[in-house]
């Protein structure tokens, strides 16, 4: 009844597994990603309702390619996409190109199981000393000049837990510090009360945001000073102004009348003459 009352409230429900109900959820256990050595496990999803698949990453064979890398990569998808092992078997076959292609097309007997097919792969593409590759790609890290820190220390994170899964806090600090930004290091390590990954991209993610916070506001420094007005100055201004705007007029008035008198006088007017009276 309960059941009934979250269905018609639009609610997902389960239903319950008994004598009077042999519904099970379609292709649950046969769905389940296998273990494969050397990636990690990805949980199953559980899809309601149509959903778009995901496509499976691209393997080539290439040396600087990682194949246990791209294994954990196909593993996800698989579990996204709710392939179980035949589906996986079928699709790992397709996201083979170039040189494991060819590998593939000449390897006999094929696998005839997605875990045969996965260790065939490891076999033929892993790197030799492959653990020793890992622990020098993780020290030879370094953060680049313009990099954000916590992209930093996220990858070194990832490359400890491909290194060694239980890698102490210790460990992981040490290999984050050694590589890291001087002086942000020398900023960041004094404020942390604790030893722990947490605590240091703490520090780190309230460090960058001040950082930005600063590079937003504007220095009293640069701030350019207002030079005080001078109240009588300003007010002399004003009237001269105000003086040159009144006697333009009279000026060029002036001026005009001016030069009509000097052509009248280079013309023989004299204007001392007065007209004779009449008697």
């Amino acid at each position: 009844m309960a059941d009934q009352d979250q269905a018609d409230h639009g609610e997902f429900v389960l239903p319950h597994h008994g004598p009077g109900n042999d519904v099970h959820p379609p292709n649950f256990r046969q769905n389940i990603p296998q273990k494969v050595p050397g990636a990690p496990n990805v949980p199953p999803l559980i899809h309601v309702g149509n959903f778009r698949e995901r496509n499976p990453p691209i393997f080539r064979g290439l040396h600087h390619e990682d194949v246990v890398e791209w294994i954990h990569q196909f593993q996800r998808v698989s579990a996204f996409n709710q392939w179980g092992p035949v589906q996986q078997l079928r699709h790992i076959e397709f996201s083979l190109e170039g040189v494991a292609a060819t590998w593939l097309s000449g390897l006999q007997p094929r696998p005839q199981t997605y875990d045969g097919m996965i260790a065939a792969l490891q076999e033929a593409f892993r790197h030799h000393n492959y653990a020793m590759e890992l622990e020098s790609r993780l020290r030879a890290r370094k953060q680049k000049p313009d990099e954000p820190v916590m992209s930093y220390c996220y990858d070194m994170i990832y490359l400890c837990s491909r290194v060694d899964p239980g890698l102490t806090e210790e460990r992981k600090l040490q290999f984050i510090f050694q590589n890291m930004e001087p002086a942000l290091m020398q900023r960041v390590l004094p404020q942390m009360g604790q030893l722990t990954t947490n605590e240091l991209f703490r520090r780190l993610q309230a460090h960058c945001q001040a950082s930005l916070m600063a590079e937003r506001s504007i220095p009293v420094n640069n701030i350019v000073p207002v030079p005080p007005v001078n109240k009588k100055e300003e007010i002399e201004k004003l009237v001269r102004d105000e003086v040159s705007k009144s006697l333009d007029p009279i000026v060029r008035r002036l001026e005009q009348a001016t030069r009509t008198m000097g052509t009248a006088g280079g013309s023989g007017f004299n204007s001392r003459m007065r007209t004779p009276e009449r008697g």
